[in-house]
């Protein structure tokens, strides 16, 4: 998030909601790295 946060010149929080909003809409997904069990 923050990556992404950074190229779209928004903060953390901002991202992380649009992502939810994307993600309720099934443009996006959310899925766990394996090996450190943060969401990707």
């Amino acid at each position: 998030m923050t990556e992404l946060a950074d190229r779209l010149g928004l903060n953390q929080s901002s991202v992380t909601r649009l992502v939810g909003r994307l993600n309720a809409a099934e443009f996006t997904y959310r899925d766990l790295c394996p090996d450190d069990k943060h969401g990707a």
